[in-house]
């Protein structure tokens, strides 16, 4: 009995898609329009309107026109799944005490600020304690050029009482 029924319910199929085919092929040949299309390939060189100028090109990565912007630094605001990604610290070890450089920690801030992590840095030794961010594929920084640089800095006790 399964047998009968699966072979009308393939045969019912079947003449769906037979019947859903022909009015595909009916509506194409009554309501298809056909197009000509002509190029003209005579003048293979076209003028260039006076008008038509520029050139489209980003580089953000690399920031090729030579400034130094924020979105060269890798995770510049902590806000990555892991805070600290994009930043390496070489000379920390976090299992010690880092008296002979440093160590820097995230800390999240409650609030409605557009900066909702921070990162506190703590520094044993001016000498040892190393902090850097790899950027996207490096900075693209160069030899002997001049750059700016701007961030925000406070004291640990300026910061908790915002």
């Amino acid at each position: 009995m399964k047998e009968i029924i699966g072979n009308n319910s393939t045969k019912c199929k079947m003449k769906k898609v037979v019947i859903s085919f022909i009015l595909l092929v009916v509506a194409e040949l009554t309501l298809g329009q056909s197009n000509k299309l002509t190029v003209d390939v005579s003048n293979s060189i076209s003028k260039i309107q006076p008008t038509m100028y520029g050139i489209f090109f980003e580089d953000i990565n690399f920031a090729a026109d030579g400034g130094l912007y924020a979105e060269m630094v890798k995770n510049r605001g902590f806000e990555f799944e892991e805070p600290m990604m994009g930043w390496l610290q070489p000379n920390t070890n976090r299992y010690s005490l880092n008296k002979s450089s440093g160590a820097a920690q995230i800390i999240k801030i409650q609030g409605s600020g557009s900066n909702r992590n921070i990162c506190r840095v703590t520094i044993n030794s001016d000498t040892g304690y190393v902090l850097l961010n790899e950027g996207f594929r490096g900075m693209g920084i160069k030899k002997n050029i001049l750059y700016r640089l701007s961030l925000c800095a406070a004291k640990q006790s300026e910061i908790y009482e915002k």
